[in-house]
């Protein structure tokens, strides 16, 4: 009887040693944003490309788009308490449906014109702009995220880029659900719940007649600080 008591108090004391260390069941680690996903609306999107001279395979025009102050957001993640600590991580995916994939960059199809391709926002000490799709990039900030806190920025910024697929005279316009961010605080888990960050985009491209634009050509746009 008082091996048996011996070995079970043995048993209890391991396991509440390896709790300290390892992660606690009874918990998703997935990160959500106060009120749900939290999406930022960047719908005033307007290139009027009249320049002949740029208007080659290829060429690149860059512009700024100010994310219009709507920089951070309210969250937390389902996690145990303090002193747990871990790093958060980033996966960004686009539901849009895949155009093709040049190099590194996976384009996406925004109508029959345009394809778009996306870079994305890891902040805390990443402060990285990864490109569209990533999966578990770490923002290199070990600390605990159980109760709510601001100042989220992961997912609030980046880089559009657009890309002619089909050449057109007059405008191209476009409105659509272009991005969405999750965070977790374990790896693997990358695309599970809601997003913690989304981007609409809308706006239009203008041709004017005398200026055909060639398929291949790209325009790059900056969104947030």
């Amino acid at each position: 009887m008082h091996r048996k008591s011996a070995l079970s108090a043995s048993v209890l004391l391991y396991l509440s040693l390896l709790a300290g260390s390892a992660p606690a069941f009874g918990y998703s680690y997935h990160c959500t944003a106060q009120g749900g996903t939290h999406n930022f609306v960047i719908d005033n999107i307007q290139k009027d490309i009249s320049d002949k001279d740029k208007d080659k395979a290829g060429a690149i025009i860059t512009d700024a788009e100010d994310f219009q102050g709507q920089g951070s957001y309210t969250g937390h993640c389902d996690e145990p308490p303090y002193p747990f600590t871990a790093e958060a991580y980033a996966t960004a995916v686009s539901p849009l449906q895949p155009s093709e994939k040049i190099g590194d960059t996976q384009w996406y199809k925004l109508n029959d014109y345009l394809d778009a391709s996306f870079q994305v926002f890891v902040g805390g000490n990443s402060q990285t702009f990864p490109q569209v799709p990533f999966y578990d990039v770490s923002n290199k900030l070990p600390m605990n995220r159980s109760q709510m806190s601001s100042g989220w920025g992961t997912g609030n910024s980046g880089k559009i880029s657009l890309r002619i697929r089909k050449p057109f005279i007059g405008f191209s316009q476009f409105s659509v659900l272009a991005l969405q961010t999750y965070l977790n605080t374990q790896q693997g888990i990358q695309v599970s719940g809601e997003a913690i960050a989304s981007v609409t985009i809308g706006g239009q491209i203008t041709i004017p007649q005398n200026c055909e634009f060639s398929p291949d050509k790209i325009i790059t746009i900056d969104f947030g600080n």
